[in-house]
């Protein structure tokens, strides 16, 4: 799934609080952290493995507020909707918008939740989120009716009366296999970038209409593994990276062959899974199976 630009859907507030009370949550956690025998200390991984018969506990006092809920199956994927209401909020009552998919036990029971308490793109009127499914295709979905359910108890009623499943708004099955790695442009809107399990990346570009994209069937493909996730550049619109197992990450720009890049062999010594590109500053963090997090500077970038 893959992430917003902005969302102009106003907030009902009150949500949160009925979840119980923030500042009194606040202070259980304090007297939480308080309590407790022998020497606590924060866990890094790889520094000092567990021992056997050890287990990790969450700890409460580390958190001024910690909420949960269930969204009946798992979801490997989601993201967070903008709402609207800015960054770095820190006044409560707080909210939340995401956007998760399920990973149920058939296909035909999978679903596409919005939640408020992804990755979605707003484009024009429309909230748009891009899916990947085991069966190969990626699915363009309009979560408008979702949002406004969500924004409103009225809207809400007639969502459920309707027992409307939604359905594609557009679909491309000329990836091979399924993948994970897919991310809308923050630059462009409307364009994404789509990665699958046999090395393969697919560049969308949006057709006026806001309902269709021609999609370039040459991929993008100098993986020589899987490619687990994708960034695009917050400044260049036609820049973007990737990582795969193959442990590379690469720097594309979709103006020069596709088999052109920027590349760090070996960036990791197992797979890389996760990298996420800096919104303000030049870096890239990576992130692989031999649990190291790792900061590129791209201006140096080999």
């Amino acid at each position: 799934m893959s992430a917003p630009d902005e969302d102009t859907f106003a907030e009902e507030g009150g949500e949160m609080d009925e979840a119980g009370s923030d500042d009194d949550e606040g202070v259980e956690m304090e007297e939480e952290g308080a309590d407790g025998d022998g020497e606590r200390k924060v866990y890094v991984p790889g520094i000092e493995p567990l021992q056997p018969g050890e287990e990790l506990e969450m700890d409460r006092s580390a958190y001024r507020m910690y909420h949960e809920c269930q969204t009946g199956a798992p979801c490997l994927s989601f993201d967070v909707l903008r709402d609207g209401d800015g960054e770095g909020r820190e006044q409560f009552p707080l909210s939340m918008l995401l956007c998760a998919g399920t990973q149920a036990d058939t296909a035909l029971s999978n679903r596409l939740l919005v939640i408020h308490i992804v990755r979605v793109t707003q484009r024009g009127e429309q909230s748009l989120a891009a899916v990947w499914s085991e069966k190969g295709q990626v699915e363009i979905f309009d979560l408008r009716p979702q949002l406004e359910a969500v924004h409103s108890s009225a809207a809400m009623e007639a969502f459920i009366k309707q027992q409307k499943e939604a359905t594609a708004l557009f679909s491309f099955s000329g990836h091979m296999t399924e993948g994970f790695a897919i991310d809308w442009s923050p630059t462009v809107p409307g364009r994404l970038v789509s990665g699958d399990c046999k090395k393969n990346i697919h560049v969308w570009e949006p057709r006026e209409g806001g309902t269709s994209w021609q999609i370039d069937q040459r991929p993008f493909s100098s993986h020589s593994k899987s490619v687990e996730d994708l960034q695009w550049s917050p400044t260049e619109a036609t820049v973007f990276a990737s990582c795969s197992v193959d442990q590379s990450i690469r720097i594309w720009d979709i103006r020069a062959p596709p088999n052109s890049m920027l590349s760090a062999n070996e960036a990791h010594s197992s797979d890389i899974n996760v990298i996420s590109w800096n919104r303000s500053e030049p870096f890239l963090l990576s992130g692989g199976d031999d649990g190291l997090l790792k900061v590129w500077d791209l201006r140096q970038f080999k």
